[in-house]
């Protein structure tokens, strides 16, 4: 199923397929995500909309709508957003993607305060480097390669994240029946400090 997440019926669809395939939704797990590296002096105004359209509306509004379903139905619910470590963590060239994710950190934690009077959990996984299809692309060059490396060496445990990594984290938060409003940062201890390697 195809969706574009920033159309404006994308979510009430997305609830809809997922009601009508399988009874009921019981968890999101909010997991698009688009980083663009543009210096802060280029960002158009087109691109920082769309990073956020993408990064920010979509997770809200697909988790109201997931949220508006279940309360009228008198379920509780998990919700589960993907952030990143660079929202936390600022490095240059994604000033817009770091925005975006410390938004999404933040109405994680507004969400799960309002809506846990209705059994809706609302947590978030944050990754740091993970070995994914777009970052095997951006180390295709010398530039990437030596950037990559460097990345790894600011990583207490000294290698990327594998994507399996970052759906244990998220199955433990849609599982976790007392947890609600944290943030998983599943970085490799990244966001934690830095090590003293060259």
């Amino acid at each position: 199923m195809g969706i574009d997440l920033t159309e404006d019926d994308a979510p009430s669809r997305i609830v809809e397929a997922a009601v009508e395939r399988f009874g009921s939704v019981d968890v999101l797990v909010n997991c698009a995500g688009i980083f663009p590296s543009t210096p802060a002096l280029e960002i158009s105004r087109n691109e920082w909309e769309r990073v956020f359209g993408v990064n920010l509306r979509a997770p809200f509004l697909c988790s109201q709508e997931m949220a508006r379903w279940a309360v009228s139905n008198g379920r509780a619910g998990s919700i589960v957003n993907v952030a990143s470590s660079a929202g936390v963590v600022a490095r240059p060239g994604v000033a817009h993607y770091c925005a975006s994710k410390a938004a999404l950190i933040m109405l994680t934690k507004a969400l799960a305060v309002e809506w846990a009077e209705h059994g809706i959990r609302v947590n978030a996984v944050a990754p740091g480097l993970v070995e994914t299809p777009g970052v095997a692309e951006l180390t295709s060059t010398e530039q990437g390669r030596e950037e990559h490396h460097r990345k790894i060496a600011r990583i207490p445990l000294a290698r990327p994240g594998e994507p399996r990594e970052i759906a244990e984290a998220v199955l433990y938060l849609t599982s976790a029946s007392y947890v609600t409003g944290e943030t998983l940062f599943v970085d490799g201890g990244y966001s934690a400090g830095r090590t003293l390697r060259d």
